[in-house]
């Protein structure tokens, strides 16, 4: 993978992106299952952010692994390659949980919007805490993620040394 984008490493720039995608994907989940109404709105446009986040994820990884080598190597980083490296189950189970959610869609709607039988309300909850699951966990991940690479960047800078 090119280490450089624009004269800039590309591990920020993929970083970024995974941190705005993941969440903001997560957070379209929950609004979509709590809020049923907004289904027909979000869901698709939640799936794509969900399947550009996933993809852009593993990339993030690997940009993170060559920018790792060109750094000195400290508890802080290994911490941070450690999270970052299971992120794209996280973001893979996102993006499926999303799917799940399209698929509920759709079978809502050839049912005119009424689950058939007992089954299909099991489906639909089935589906639901999956997608709150996934977008919690995710989110949290990324979090956790976000944050052990900010402080391997800036502590230094931060504690004033």
């Amino acid at each position: 993978m090119e280490s450089t984008l624009f004269g800039l490493p590309t591990h920020p720039l993929l970083v970024h992106a995974v941190v705005v995608l993941l969440p903001l994907a997560a957070i379209a989940m929950v609004i979509t299952v709590i809020i049923p109404r907004t289904r027909a709105h979000l869901v698709w446009a939640t799936l794509v952010v969900a399947v550009v986040a996933a993809a852009l994820t593993p990339l993030a990884t690997e940009s993170g692994e060559e920018l790792a080598r060109q750094v000195d190597e400290t508890e802080a980083l290994e911490l941070h390659e450690g999270l970052g490296e299971n992120l794209t189950p996280f973001a893979i189970a996102l993006a499926v949980g999303a799917a799940g959610l399209v698929f509920e869609d759709r079978r809502r709607r050839r049912s005119d919007g009424d689950p058939t039988g007992s089954d299909g309300r099991w489906v639909s909850v089935g589906i639901a805490g999956l997608a709150l699951v996934t977008a919690v966990a995710a989110t949290a991940q990324t979090v956790a993620v976000g944050h052990s690479g900010a402080e391997a960047t800036w502590a230094d800078v931060t504690s004033g040394s």
